[in-house]
C-alpha cells in the first residue's frame, strides 16, 4: 500500500503540474483582456501644439465632473476665478469634492460640462507633458519611491542636481536631508521605507516644486507635520505666491489657512462660499453660532 502510494503520488504529480500551471495562463489570459480593454476605451490622441508657459490664471465656467465609470457628479456647477499670485485654501466636510477639485485642475479627472481653462486656454489644450512641468502636486498619501532621496525629489530626471537643491531648500528640507546617513544619496526602500511620516511628507512637497512650477495642487500637505514643519509649509506657499505662482491647498487644519488669501468651502460637490480668507472664515463662524443658538432653543 506504502509503495502504491508513492508510485501513484509520483504518476500524478504531472496532472498536478498542469493543474497549477492552469491558473496561472488563465490569470495572464485575464490581465491581457484587461489591458486590451483599456487600451481600447483610451484611444491615443493626436500630439498637440506646444503653448507658452501660461501664467496661472484659473478660470472655471459651469464645470461638472464626474467619478470615473459612474454618472455621479462629484463637482457640479463649478463658477470660480482664482488670479494668478493667490493661494486658496480648499474646505469642507469629507466627501464633499475636496480632492476631485485637485484631480481636475491636474487634469486627472476630466471635465464633463463647461470650460476649465489656464491662462484663457482651455486645459485640453496644454500637452500633457508640458502641463506636468508646470503643475507640481502632493498627494495625501505621499508615495516615495525606491532610490535615491534625489531621485524622488527629481522625479528620476537625470542630470538637473541644481534644480533638486533648489527644490528641496524651497520646501525648508535641505538641512533635514543633510541629517541622512549619506544626504541626497540615500537609498530609499519601497514606499520611503526608513523615513518618518512627516520626512515623506516634506520631501514629496520638495518634488512638488522640482522645477519651479506656477500651479502648485496640494492635498493635507500638513497632515503629518509638526509645528516647526508646518511654519515652514506656510513660508513656502508665501514664496510661492511672492513669485506671482498660484498655490491650491486642501486641509482640514485651520492653521495653514493663515498662508492663504483666498478660501473656498465645497458642500456636495458645489460652491457653498468663496472669498477672501477672513470674511469666509467671519461668515463660516457666524454660521456655526446661529446653528447652536437654534439648538439651543430647539
Amino acid at each position: 500500500m506504502i509503495s502504491a502510494s508513492i508510485l501513484m503520488g509520483k504518476a500524478l504529480a504531472p496532472v498536478d503540474a498542469l493543474a497549477s500551471a492552469c491558473k496561472s495562463f488563465v490569470g495572464v489570459r485575464q490581465a491581457h483582456e484587461r489591458i486590451g480593454a483599456l487600451l481600447a476605451s483610451s484611444p491615443t490622441t493626436e500630439p498637440l501644439h506646444k503653448l507658452p508657459t501660461p501664467k496661472p490664471l484659473i478660470e472655471f465656467q459651469n464645470v461638472y465632473a464626474s467619478a470615473p465609470n459612474t454618472n455621479q457628479w462629484v463637482l457640479k456647477n463649478i463658477q470660480l476665478h482664482i488670479p494668478a499670485g493667490s493661494a486658496v485654501g480648499v474646505i469642507g466636510p469629507s466627501g464633499s469634492g475636496k480632492t476631485s477639485f485637485l484631480h481636475t485642475l491636474a487634469g486627472v479627472l476630466p471635465v464633463t460640462q463647461g470650460r476649465l481653462q489656464i491662462d484663457g486656454a482651455d486645459l485640453n489644450q496644454y500637452d500633457r507633458q508640458q502641463l506636468g512641468t508646470w503643475t507640481g502636486y502632493l498627494a495625501q498619501q505621499v508615495e516615495l519611491f525606491e532610490g535615491t532621496v534625489a531621485q524622488n525629489i527629481a522625479r528620476f530626471e537625470e542630470g538637473n542636481e541644481q534644480a533638486v537643491l533648489d527644490a528641496a531648500m524651497a520646501a525648508s528640507v535641505h538641512e533635514l536631508v543633510l541629517k541622512l546617513p549619506k544626504g541626497y544619496d540615500t537609498l530609499l526602500g519601497t514606499q520611503g521605507e526608513g523615513l518618518s511620516g512627516g520626512m515623506k511628507q516634506r520631501i514629496g512637497l520638495a518634488r512638488a516644486l522640482y522645477k519651479k512650477p506656477q500651479l502648485l495642487l496640494l492635498d493635507e500637505p500638513n497632515s503629518n507635520l509638526d509645528s516647526a514643519g508646518e511654519s515652514a509649509l506656510m513660508q513656502t506657499i508665501l514664496h510661492h505666491r511672492q513669485q506671482g505662482h498660484t498655490a491650491i491647498l486642501v486641509t482640514h487644519k485651520k492653521s495653514i489657512l493663515r498662508a492663504c488669501n483666498k478660501l473656498l468651502v465645497l458642500q456636495d460637490g458645489e460652491i457653498s462660499m468663496y472669498g477672501n480668507t477672513p470674511e469666509v472664515l467671519e461668515r463660516l463662524q457666524s454660521k456655526t453660532q446661529q446653528s447652536r443658538t437654534e439648538l439651543a432653543h430647539g
